[in-house]
């Protein structure tokens, strides 16, 4: 088995926001979940091991596990529930932190040791066939892991696979899709499969085939198809962050492009004061990209959307008070600052003064760059170079 890869992402991190944010929302569970139950019910001592795995006790399981291992060596349910658990302690160790690559690899091919022998005992066995798949994908062979996975597919039938299979065997082609765009071999013909099945999964609620799809297509070069599938998932649910991480990547070349997508999530989510919140830091973005380009007339419409979304936002989520609050001060603070660069002191003076007339609390102590207080100062230099006082 070759060395453990490193974690491949398909986007960089995001930076932290420029001001507060609004309160976490509910993360993306991080352990990997079980793959599917065999068909048939354990053996009664079996069931005494899958007592334990409902109760969490993961370590309690494989010593249970290894203790029926001369009863159950010729039973394809045992292997198939060892290499489950495996894979599930797996999980959580990593989920903890793990950082030892001998027990991770140990972890791995004792699971796809386990596998083997539960198809070598019961062909049929499809299950077994997605946890091998897992178990290959985990440690970097992912030219292994398509092939068990397009073997699941295969012996499962056209309805066979259920969604969780489908979001395990997409994750192997994802890989291996990544693993041939990295050598510049092109697109493999596992994308288009790949595509299905987690599409499949996609649409049967799982977020994390959401995820996988919507990275499936950024790296085959396809990012207005990203954009739409994570576009539907936030519109489906807007507290879904990982999805709004990824098409803030998908879109990190273009702020407008971001902020129209999020334009048409709050179309279809009016009064979700969360979408509203991403919708003005999306348009605020969006302005200091215009401002850069010196389309002030773009600046001046981003930063009224900006001011609209977040005034917005706090009527429907009074729990985003103070975060909006913080985001207003910029947002009027910028408009002054956008007036001065266009060559309008005078205009500029007055978008401070309403900017401190809204919120005198929030003038800064020190001038700092593009602060108000460096604004106000700004302006009364030139009016002293100047003579008009």
């Amino acid at each position: 088995m070759r060395p453990l890869p490193a974690l491949l992402l398909p986007f960089l991190a995001l930076g932290a926001p420029s001001c507060s944010s609004p309160p976490a929302e509910k993360p993306v569970d991080p352990i990997p979940p079980s793959l599917s139950e065999e068909p048939e019910p354990a053996p009664p001592d079996l069931q005494i091991v899958r007592e334990f795995l409902a109760q969490g006790e993961l370590l309690q399981a494989l010593n249970s596990l290894d203790d029926l291992r001369g009863k159950h060596k010729e039973d394809a349910k045992y292997w198939f529930l060892l290499g489950t658990t495996n894979l599930d302690f797996l999980g959580v160790r990593l989920a903890q932190g793990e950082s030892d690559g001998l027990l991770i690899q140990s972890l791995l091919e004792d699971a796809n040791r386990s596998f083997d022998l539960a198809l070598q005992l019961a062909p049929e066995m499809w299950a077994a066939l997605v946890g091998k798949a897992q178990a290959l994908r985990l440690a970097g062979d992912f030219e292994g892991a398509w092939a068990a996975a397009s073997a699941a597919r295969f012996a499962a039938g056209e309805d066979g696979l259920q969604p969780q299979d489908q979001l395990e065997c997409g994750r192997a082609g994802l890989a291996l899709t990544i693993e041939h765009i990295q050598a510049n071999q092109g697109s493999p013909a596992a994308a288009v499969e790949a595509t299905a099945m987690l599409r499949t999964a996609a649409d049967a609620g799982l977020n994390e085939a959401t995820i996988a799809l919507a990275d499936l297509q950024a790296w085959q070069g396809l990012p207005e198809e990203a954009a739409a599938t994570l576009k539907d998932a936030l519109s489906e649910d807007p507290q879904f962050p990982l999805a709004l991480d990824r098409l803030k990547n998908v879109r990190s070349g273009s702020t407008a492009a971001l902020a129209r997508d999020l334009e048409w999530v709050r179309s279809r989510r009016p009064s979700d004061g969360l979408v509203l919140w991403h919708l003005g830091d999306a348009r605020w973005q969006e302005q200091i990209a215009a401002r850069q380009a010196g389309d002030f007339l773009a600046a001046y419409e981003a930063l009224d959307r900006a001011e609209e979304c977040f005034l917005q936002a706090r009527q429907f989520r009074p729990d985003f008070a103070k975060s909006c609050a913080d985001w207003l001060h910029l947002v009027r603070t910028a408009r002054g600052w956008a007036l001065w660069e266009e060559g309008r002191p005078g205009d500029a003076a007055q978008a401070y003064h309403a900017a401190l007339k809204s919120n005198p609390a929030r003038l800064e102590t020190d001038p700092s760059p593009f602060s108000l207080r460096l604004g106000i100062e700004s302006y009364l230099g030139h009016c002293f170079s100047n003579r008009k006082f």
